[in-house]
């Protein structure tokens, strides 16, 4: 053997031999090694020459073999759904040892080197391939393209069911069915209306045509209180800008609408002059969702704010006056201003201001089936529904021809069992519970042989209720006029606010006092400044069921106390009476004195006990519609100093004499042998003698004395309201009086004589009277009368109205004085007025 045949050589040969096995021909054999070693190829080849007595060269060996890879997919009809999975596998053929880069759209994609490639993120026509690399020479595969469907979407079908009004969808069949006149309400109020002169489109899932003459209306009133916020949305496809939308008109200042009036801007109107119009131009031929809102009463009880969206944007925002409740009114749909030429695709009305992001989930809930973008994506901020209503949802894809599935399992609270369906959820969920619970929709959404599942997860907040928290009763107080209230408290399970939050006498509270509403919390608080009995009643709003909270609040007014006046009294005056103050209350009075060494009271007679100061409060009663109310003045006792009959100076001693020797007199002697006096001199308002002193007659007039007090004396309230004459048998009786002071006594004595003692007259009745258990009260002359008049206030208890005097005008009339303004005139003597008797002291 060769001396070159070594270990190496011996390497060579097993592989041969290994490789002979293996291949169907030498030259399988010999290209095999070849590949696999180059160096010491000679020395194999001459082992193959000893061996077989020949000499084979490299060269020789045949050079015919052409590697190539092809691809395949796992993918039926290389098709799939979005996010699936699908392998790709690589089939070299005459290959040996090769390197694999699989490339997506022509580009290598990194790491993939195996000889299969596994993905779930190809798109629709992505181009998958493969290069294989055998000694350096590359070799590209077949293309494969992917056909990938997209996954259905749930991007729409949520329509808010709180405070719905009315909802009329003419792409649903349960509202149209596509033919005839009737358009139904689907918000569970059944709103129902009917449709005149309108044709229907099914494009984009169903509308109406309007055609300029045609409209639909409501087939009853529907009453709603427009002061606590509504809210209109509208689909929309105008051909041209003439005529209205929507109307709902109830008389007056009560209605609101959407119309354009020739105008490429969309006017919000809640009434007449009272309205806002989109800055964004409304497009003629192209689908549009307009919503109008309007926020209920502000702060001020006399405007609110309205705002207008255009496809779920705010466009336009205005303060408005507020209106009142509209009371049994159809809503008309097409018309106001003229009739619109044009597309409706749905209706809704809500007797609540919706937020922002209520306007939005309801604009998703149209926009993809009139080929309008989505806001956030489509998807819904929040959904929920009450207790006891109906929940609709009307789902709607992104793709065509989508089919729709749901499940719900039962929740604990909910009355409901497990439930499935297709197509729309239209339910009534029952929450047994106070608090808002979630209820997961689980929907199945098949197109183009692709499944995808959407959860709709829906709060079902409970049935409102209000629960009084505050003390027991202070739902039903009752307070003084500019006194602060109890504050009233109630919790509640579902609201979210209450009408006319925060507005000073509001929804029945007394002005000054405020509802508010935080946390589920409602609180009344503030100082009336209005008095009267206040039955409140306080909406919630964004809750579940019409709930309100409902109270009393009785404010009674206070007293207007007057004609009090401080007092001056000496040492040795006498009890005395201390006259009530002038009161529009009938409340009893008590009096306190706050110094018993001055004077001590019992009942309203006041005792002198000392020389000094004391205050004495007058407390009246609360009586009616009156609280208790108070006065207080000062009470000065002043001493005197005076001679005894022994001859002492005292000044708290009885036994004093005056210039005659006498004891106890109204005046005294001091030691110079001056003149003093001891007792008080009288003041008009005093009560004395059975009365009021209501006059002291001054120098020059009839009664009067110098050096001593005279006047006259006043009833203290009126006598029995009568005529002047006592019977129509003496109306025309021609009577001799006077009208000076002092002649009314005469004249009331003359009265008497004439009609007779035993007739009823103004006279009669002042005669009949004994206050004081005195006889002589007359009924005044005319200007004993005014004297009253002018001291009205003083003497007290005087009505506004008219008195009769003695004084005849002539055979047939009489004077009379009114006591609201102290005009005087005459009546006939027939009339009815009031009488106040006097007499003189």
């Amino acid at each position: 053997m060769n001396k070159n045949f070594n270990k190496k050589n011996i390497v060579f040969l097993l592989f041969f031999f290994t490789s002979l096995l293996n291949a169907q021909n030498i030259q399988d054999v010999v290209y095999l090694n070849k590949r696999n070693s180059n160096k010491g190829f000679n020395d194999f080849n001459q082992f193959i020459s000893n061996f077989n007595g020949s000499i084979l060269e490299t060269n020789q060996i045949p050079n015919n073999f052409t590697p190539s890879v092809s691809i395949s997919s796992s993918a039926v009809n290389n098709t799939i759904c979005s996010g699936a999975s699908v392998t790709f596998t690589a089939t070299p053929t005459d290959a040996v040892g090769p390197i694999y880069q699989w490339k997506k759209n022509g580009l290598d994609i990194t790491n993939e080197t195996n000889s299969t490639y596994t993905t779930n993120t190809l798109l629709n026509n992505d181009v998958i391939s493969v290069v294989m690399t055998i000694s350096g020479s590359p070799t590209t595969s077949n293309l494969i393209t992917t056909t990938v469907n997209a996954l259905p979407v749930l991007v729409g079908g949520y329509v808010s069911t709180n405070g719905l009004v009315f909802y009329a969808d003419a792409a649903n069949s349960n509202s149209y069915s596509g033919s005839g006149t009737a358009w139904n309400d689907i918000s569970g109020n059944s709103n129902n209306s009917t449709l005149n002169s309108t044709t229907y489109n099914n494009a984009n899932g169903g509308s109406l045509q309007f055609n300029g003459s045609s409209y639909s209306q409501t087939n009853t009133g529907i009453t709603t209180s427009l002061q606590n916020g509504y809210t209109l949305i509208q689909v929309l496809k105008l051909n041209s800008y003439n005529g209205g939308m929507f109307s709902y008109n109830g008389g007056g200042s009560k209605y609101l609408n959407f119309y354009m009036g020739g105008s490429d801007k969309m006017r919000w109107e809640t009434y007449a002059g009272n309205s806002i119009n989109s800055t964004t131009t409304v497009p003629t031929n192209n689908w549009v969702i307009v919503t109008g809102t309007f926020s209920g009463v502000n702060a001020d009880g006399n405007t609110g704010t309205a705002k207008i969206y255009i496809n779920g944007v705010l466009d336009g925002t205005g303060t408005l006056a507020s209106q009142a409740s509209v009371t049994n009114t159809s809503i008309r749909i097409g018309e106001y201003a003229g009739n619109m030429d044009g597309l409706i695709g749905a209706t809704l009305f809500y007797n609540r201001e919706l937020s922002l992001t209520e306007v939005q989930d309801n604009y998703n809930t149209f926009s993809t089936r009139y080929g309008l973008a989505p806001i956030n994506n489509g998807s819904f901020a929040n959904i929920t529904t009450c207790s006891n209503s109906n929940f609709f949802y009307h789902p709607t894809s992104d793709l065509p021809g989508t089919v729709f599935s749901w499940s719900r399992a039962a929740v604990a609270g909910i009355s409901n069992s497990v439930a499935t369906g297709n197509d729309d959820i239209n339910e009534v969920l029952l929450n047994t519970t106070s608090n808002p619970l979630i209820v997961t929709y689980i929907y199945t959404l098949t197109s183009n042989g692709c499944l995808s599942t959407k959860n709709i997860a829906v709060a079902v907040n409970p049935t409102n209720a209000t629960t009084l928290t505050s003390t027991t009763g202070t739902d039903a107080q009752t307070i003084c006029f500019n006194n602060a209230i109890a504050n009233i408290t109630y919790t509640t399970t579902s609201a979210s606010g209450i009408s006319n939050s925060g507005i000073a006498g509001a929804n029945g509270l007394p002005a000054g006092v405020t509802a508010t509403f935080v946390s589920n919390t409602l609180t009344i608080s503030g100082i009336p400044t209005a008095t009267g009995t206040f039955n409140y009643n306080i909406p919630l709003t964004g809750c579940c069921g019409s709930t309100s909270a409902t109270g009393t609040i009785i404010v009674k007014s206070l007293p207007t106390l007057t004609n009090f006046n401080n007092i001056s009294k000496y040492y040795y005056d006498a009890s005395f009476i201390i006259n009530s103050p002038t009161s529009n209350s009938a409340g009893a009075f008590t009096f306190t004195s706050d110094n018993y060494a001055i004077a001590t009271i019992s009942g309203s007679t006041a005792t002198i006990t000392g020389v000094g100061n004391c205050n004495i409060t007058a407390l009246q009663t609360a009586n009616g519609n009156y609280c208790s109310g108070s006065l207080i003045v000062s009470l000065t006792i002043s001493n005197i100093n005076v001679v005894t009959i022994n001859g002492q100076i005292t000044s708290s001693n009885n036994n004093y004499v005056n210039k005659n020797g006498e004891l106890n007199s109204k005046t005294g002697i001091n030691n110079n042998g001056q003149t003093k006096a001891t007792i008080s001199p009288l003041n008009i308002g005093d009560s004395y003698a059975g009365g009021k002193i209501a006059y002291i007659f001054q120098n020059n007039e009839s009664g009067y004395v110098a050096g001593e007090t005279h006047g006259l004396i006043a009833a203290s309230s009126d006598v029995l309201r009568s005529n002047w004459c006592g019977a129509s048998t003496f109306s025309t009786t021609s009577i001799s009086t006077g009208t000076a002071i002092r002649t009314g006594l005469a004249n009331t004595l003359a009265i008497i004589a004439r009609v007779g003692n035993t007739t009823t007259s103004a006279a009669k009745s002042c005669r009949d009277y004994r206050g004081g258990n005195f006889s002589d009260w007359y009924l005044p002359s005319k200007d004993e009368l005014n004297k009253l008049f002018i001291n009205k206030t003083a003497i007290g208890n005087f009505v506004n109205n008219y008195y009769w005097s003695s004084s005849q005008y002539n055979s047939s009339s009489a004077y009379i004085q009114l006591f609201s303004s102290g005009s005087s005139t005459w009546i006939t003597k027939t009339g009815s007025f009031y009488v106040r008797p006097v007499r003189t002291f």
